[in-house]
């Protein structure tokens, strides 16, 4: 039963890397914007194309994220209100899992350099001719959720409980490769990106409950579940930007991705005991594994003046293939009456991935005292609602969330570089879900979440002559030091 349900139930998680990737300062602060006018770290994975307009002093862009994330899942202690025998009656005394966790987001680091002796950047405009490359790497995406719940107490007309819950989910995404720009005209620009990105998917689920009537007796529920998933994929993204006057255009293009390998690992185990149907089913299975995200599309319109931007973004993720696939071999066996059965299980499990939109907009004001302020406001939201499977080996459900925000920060400008510090406050809701262990066959069901998340943000920009007078000065110091004071010459 545990093989069936895991072969025909695991889910898609075509928005695991939505479009409000942080991956820089500047464009997350304003909405998470770049499509036209991107200027930071952000440029080589929203629109290769607008590398040209980053200053040639800017050696690198980094940035820090700390989000600080409450959790509200409804009914993730009991998900099925109505309970057959003999469970009937029960009720738990927390019914609502609520929980804050603090996490530190990606970071990424992009160096930019010109190419050949070509023009240099006039105006914040790049002039024909003018080549840039990038070389970017880092965590591209980060959604863990853990918790431990224990004596969870619950009680019916017949039965006292305890209940346990331990979950511990990992999603991580990181990136490497070279980003090509070049303005072939004062106007028109174009340029590249090639990544290569890993993914890797860790869940682990614990839950476990001890029943007792007033006679003594028990009965005892487990579930548990541990998925590990690797998958390695190269990405082309393509872009262009045209400038007329005070108004920049700018669109890119997400080829579908190219899968280069992948692994995973299941194994899952639900029992109950202490009834007259004890079972105990298992299944342990390895076998291929990808998660190669959806083709995108994204367009933007931006508007600058010496002292001021701003830009409105438009994506949408284009299904074109699975967002997930997995071919698993293995074995599933149950044991029931005291009689086991194994059988070979094998499994080629492949889910279509949905189409997503994002909305994004921003602004950004300098002050001739060399301060600004930016802000922006951004959208993630599935265009069709889809299903999400009752039970699963990977049951972990970034790909099915959807994400409003805002965000709001200041910025200082010097001769040394630029510093980002600011915050982005965002909602999410979507399904999720809940081990259901009052039931004489545990497994996992769907329940409705929501979240609040805080993002402190720390980005900045290093100037190339900058670090190579500082450079000088230390090396001047050591080499002074060494020497020792200047010898006294005589009258």
């Amino acid at each position: 039963m545990v093989a069936a349900a895991i072969a025909g139930s695991l889910p898609a998680f075509a928005q695991d890397a939505p479009r409000n990737l942080p991956t820089g300062g500047r464009s997350l602060l304003m909405g998470n914007t770049g499509i036209a006018l991107g200027r930071d770290g952000s440029a080589p994975f929203l629109n290769p194309a607008t590398i040209g307009s980053i200053e040639d002093t800017k050696l690198a862009f980094s940035m820090n994220v700390y989000r600080l994330t409450l959790n509200n899942l409804a009914h993730f202690f009991q998900p099925s209100q109505a309970l057959a025998p003999p469970f009937s009656g029960l009720s738990v005394d927390r019914g609502d899992y609520l929980d804050d966790e603090l996490d530190v987001l990606p970071s990424t680091l992009c160096f930019f350099f010109t190419l050949g002796n070509g023009p240099r950047l006039e105006e914040g405009v790049a002039r024909a001719g003018r080549q840039k490359l990038a070389l970017c790497f880092g965590e591209t995406f980060i959604d863990d959720f853990s918790t431990t719940a224990t004596n969870v107490s619950g009680r019916s007309p017949t039965l006292s409980t305890l209940e346990s819950i331990s979950v511990s989910q990992r999603l991580r995404k990181a990136s490497i490769g070279p980003t090509y720009g070049l303005a072939l005209t004062d106007h028109l620009s174009v340029g590249a990106s090639l990544h290569g990105t890993l993914t890797t998917r860790r869940v682990q689920w614990r839950a476990t409950t001890l029943s007792a009537d007033a006679a003594g007796h028990a009965i005892s529920t487990t579930l548990l579940d541990d998925a590990i998933g690797t998958s390695f994929e190269i990405t082309g993204l393509f872009g262009m930007t045209y400038r007329a006057q005070q108004a920049t255009f700018g669109a890119a293009l997400t080829a579908p991705a190219i899968h280069v390998y992948g692994v995973s690992k299941v194994s899952t185990d639900s029992q109950i005991a202490g009834t007259a149907s004890d079972v105990t089913n298992s299944l342990g299975a390895r076998g291929s594994f990808s998660a190669t995200p959806p083709m995108r599309l994204d367009v933007g319109a931006g508007f600058s003046s010496p002292n001021s931007v701003v830009e409105f973004d438009v994506g949408v993720s284009v299904p074109t293939g699975s967002a997930f696939n997995a071919t698993l071999a293995g074995t599933s066996s149950v044991v029931a009456g005291g009689v086991a059965t194994m059988t070979p299980y094998e499994a080629d499990i492949t889910l279509p991935s949905r189409p997503a939109l994002s909305i994004a907009g921003g602004f950004e004001r300098r002050f001739a005292s060399g301060y600004g302020v930016l802000g922006g406001a951004n959208a993630d939201l599935a265009l069709v609602s889809t299903p999400v499977p009752a039970q699963a080996g990977f049951h972990d459900y970034a790909g099915h969330q959807n994400r409003i925000g805002i965000s709001i920060g200041g910025e200082t400008i010097g001769d040394g570089g630029e510093l980002l510090v600011g915050a982005a406050l965002s909602y999410g809701f979507g399904p999720r879900y809940a081990p259901d262990v009052y039931s004489l066959a545990p497994s996992f069901v769907v329940v409705p979440s929501d979240s609040v998340s805080i993002m402190l943000v720390v980005a900045g920009a290093a100037n190339v002559k900058t670090l190579q007078r500082a450079f000088d000065d230390v090396r001047s110091f050591v080499v002074d030091g060494a020497a020792g004071p200047p010898a006294a010459t005589k009258p």
